[in-house]
């Protein structure tokens, strides 16, 4: 079962909004994280000893949810460069994504594969396993799959 390690990424950020204007970045303090972003929601949680990276998708992923969570997952890994990180994909809830969200999340693998332990991804869609195949291929990383929470990273 997956406890929380942090109570959550918001407080290692602190209070910033992020906001897209033509692709550049703006970070503005006074905001709450959840006012910019919830999907894919992201916290820090431990499993089996191991600290993990936990991002619980809802409904659909666009590609501008996409490029808030990344520079948002970078800006975690930043404050643990040296550290190998496990990540937790949670699509339970997930409906499907974008496909320009697809190619923005691979190439985000593949800027932080060596700081990338292993990934788990945790859904029971075709749709959403076939997403994972396509970017395992392109990024050289396998995904593990599992149905269920309690199957990541037992064993």
């Amino acid at each position: 079962m997956i406890s929380k390690h942090f109570s959550s990424w918001q407080q290692i950020l602190g209070s910033i909004r992020i906001t897209d204007i033509s692709q550049a970045y703006l970070i503005e303090p006074y905001c709450t994280m959840t006012e910019i972003q919830n999907n894919p929601f992201i916290e820090w949680c431990q499993v089996n000893s191991h600290d993990c990276l936990k991002f619980t998708f809802k409904e659909r992923l666009t590609l501008r949810n996409a490029e808030i969570a990344i520079v948002q997952w970078k800006k975690l890994f930043e404050l643990n460069p040296e550290k190998k990180i496990v990540l937790i994909w949670h699509c339970l809830e997930m409906t499907g994504y974008e496909p320009m969200a697809r190619i923005r999340w691979q190439k985000a693998i593949k800027e932080l594969k060596d700081q990338i332990d292993c990934v788990w991804l945790i859904s029971d869609s075709k749709l959403i396993y076939a997403g994972a195949k396509i970017m395992s291929m392109f990024t050289s990383f396998n995904i593990n799959i599992a149905r269920n929470e309690d199957m990541v990273l037992a064993g």
